[in-house]
């Protein structure tokens, strides 16, 4: 027998285009508190001469 959870209470969000203006909306829009690392990656990701 297959024993199947309830509902879950904690919804995960559709996964975003793979681009960097998508993945800054969808944590502006489900972690905002991210905002800030997410931006420091990505200024060091696109830094000449990485």
């Amino acid at each position: 027998m297959i024993a199947y959870a309830a509902e879950s209470t904690s919804a995960v969000p559709p996964m975003p285009e793979r681009n960097p203006k998508a993945l800054r909306a969808a944590i502006a829009q489900h972690a905002p508190q991210l905002l800030p690392d997410f931006d420091e990656h990505w200024k060091w990701a696109i830094e000449p001469g990485q």
